[in-house]
């Protein structure tokens, strides 16, 4: 009896572990297709979190290079496959093991999301900046040329030439010094890599929270979304804020451009910090006015994709003097409140 039972188990943990393979591999192709997927290519990093937080992170990061070797052997083979969805895969495997680090560690959201930012950009900073000095071809020389092919294969289309409309001529205008564009990305990289990295990590863990019911047997986290939501940029900070955007502003009376990129960099980069505490607002906002369900993701989409996101900036930067929460608090919650102590 006690053999049946001993070889019963066996078999329901084979069969248990054969499962979790065929997961990870779901997983890590989910992957791969947001990654493809430039409109949704944030959000691939999602589903190895989930594979990391269910099945292990050696086991998901295992799978996560088989799924990259497979799909780089598969671009040599055919040409529809684009080669950067393997560059996106391997970036989302870098934000996954972070995501995953900070809730096994038990670190608070916000906590996480600063230390997790920092580490991955002194990463890939060391990288550029190891690339810049021993490669044999300057870097604006290569994004110069990268430029110049992307202009040449647009310029190849049927009807470009043919027409003049007005976002024609001045997209022609714009692409016609592929020198000036290159130069315009190197400025402006310390933005896209800070902006970037710092919203690629919100959405992957706010997601991920937000859908916690599915690892929360697995990992025992004691916080919750809310606790990301609550994003409070520290007061100084405005004051590094204000003397980015005075040096923006008066960059030009300095005697050149310089000025412009540093605080304009700067100012960008902070700005980040203040719409995820705005965003925060906006979603208790819109719980102050019971909105839910679908009315509400369309109400966020539509403020985000629209240009709401400079509103939920300047939210953010004001509720420092404001405190904006205290006004979404209704009278019958805080009476509830005040009875319960």
């Amino acid at each position: 009896m006690n053999q049946t039972v001993t070889e019963f188990d066996i078999k329901n943990k084979s069969d248990q572990e054969r499962n979790s393979y065929w997961r990870l591999l779901l997983f890590g192709l989910l992957a791969l297709i947001l990654g493809g997927l430039p409109p949704v290519s944030f959000l691939a990093p999602i589903p190895l979190v989930f594979g990391m937080l269910l099945f292990g992170r050696a086991q998901t990061l295992v799978m996560g290079t088989l799924c990259l070797v497979i799909y780089f052997a598969l671009t040599q083979i055919t040409s529809h496959l684009p080669i950067h969805t393997g560059g996106v895969f391997i970036i989302s495997m870098i934000y996954a093991a972070a995501v995953s680090e900070i809730i096994y560690k038990g670190l608070s959201p916000v906590k996480g999301l600063v230390r997790a930012g920092t580490v991955i950009i002194a990463f890939m900073g060391f990288l550029l900046l190891s690339f810049a000095l021993f490669s044999e071809t300057p870097i604006e020389k290569l994004l110069e040329n990268e430029v110049t092919q992307v202009v040449e294969v647009i310029k190849a289309q049927p009807g470009f030439k043919a027409n003049t409309s007005e976002d024609a001529l001045l997209f022609k205008e714009m692409f016609s010094n592929p020198k000036e564009i290159a130069s315009s990305i190197i400025s402006w990289s310390p933005t896209f890599l800070f902006v970037g990295t710092f919203l690629g990590l919100w959405v992957c863990l706010f997601f991920v929270l937000r859908n916690s019911f599915v690892w929360r047997k697995k990992v025992n986290y004691p916080f919750a979304k809310e606790d990301l939501l609550n994003f409070r940029v520290p007061d100084y900070m405005v004051w590094i804020l204000i003397a980015a955007l005075s040096l923006m502003l008066g960059g030009n009376y300095l005697g050149g451009t310089w000025g412009e990129v540093i605080g304009g960099n700067v100012l960008y980069c902070l700005s980040i910090f203040y719409f995820f505490q705005g965003f925060g607002i906006f979603l208790d906002f819109l719980t102050f006015l019971k909105v839910g369900g679908f009315l509400r993701t369309f109400f966020v989409v539509f403020t985000i994709f629209l240009g709401g996101w400079r509103v939920l900036i300047v939210v953010g930067i004001f509720d420092l003097w404001v405190n904006f929460r205290k006004f979404l608090v209704r009278k019958n919650d805080s009476e509830n409140e005040g009875d319960k102590k």
